[in-house]
């Protein structure tokens, strides 16, 4: 009996300390079902969307945007959160640099990359469009105050600016669990 409860602890402390160290949105670890992850996140105000299916809708850090779910295996790999509402290229420079910023200055992540801020001489419609040039940046988020980038680098958040012919600009942030990424078993 002593032994079932000892490995009954382990597995629970195991299940425990993988979901400690997984990305987290909102508090939110990113892993398990797509159907209970996004319960959690109705539970935190997000409701259906009526334009996208499959995706939910909200507010996340002052915005309102869309979030959806991909999921690799069952598991939820990816959250991504995006902009409900498009800018034209002033406006989303501003809002670019601004979350660089948070990110930057949040000791809940640090980064390796070479993160440039938007500036006013950057032609975003023409790269973008005619050149293909991506406008991102991307961070690790520390599983706890001593997270290494050897420990962290399966926990990536990223942002980018996204762009609509039609519509103008927008950001996508994107929560990665790459402990849940596809390995070529599948092959």
């Amino acid at each position: 009996m002593k032994r079932l409860f000892l490995l009954f602890t382990l597995v629970v402390f195991a299940l425990c300390a993988n979901a400690q160290s997984v990305t987290k949105f909102l508090g939110i670890p990113v892993d398990g079902t797509e159907y209970a992850f996004k319960n959690k996140l109705k539970a935190k105000g997000f409701k259906d969307s009526k334009l996208i299916g499959g995706a939910l809708e909200g507010e996340f850090n002052g915005e309102d945007v869309y979030v959806s779910v991909q999921t690799q295996g069952g598991k939820v790999q990816r959250v991504i959160v995006s902009d409900r509402d498009y800018r034209d290229e002033g406006q989303i420079r501003i809002r670019f640099n601004k979350l660089l910023d948070q990110f930057s200055r949040n000791e809940k992540y640090f980064t390796d990359y070479r993160n440039e801020y938007l500036v006013d001489s950057d032609d975003l419609s023409y790269e973008m469009s005619v050149n293909n040039k991506q406008f991102q940046a991307a961070f690790y988020q520390k599983a706890n105050e001593t997270s290494t980038l050897a420990n962290s680098s399966y926990r990536l958040v990223w942002f980018a600016v996204t762009r609509n012919p039609l519509l103008g600009f927008g950001i996508a942030i994107y929560y990665e669990n790459r402990l849940n990424e596809a390995d070529g078993s599948d092959l």
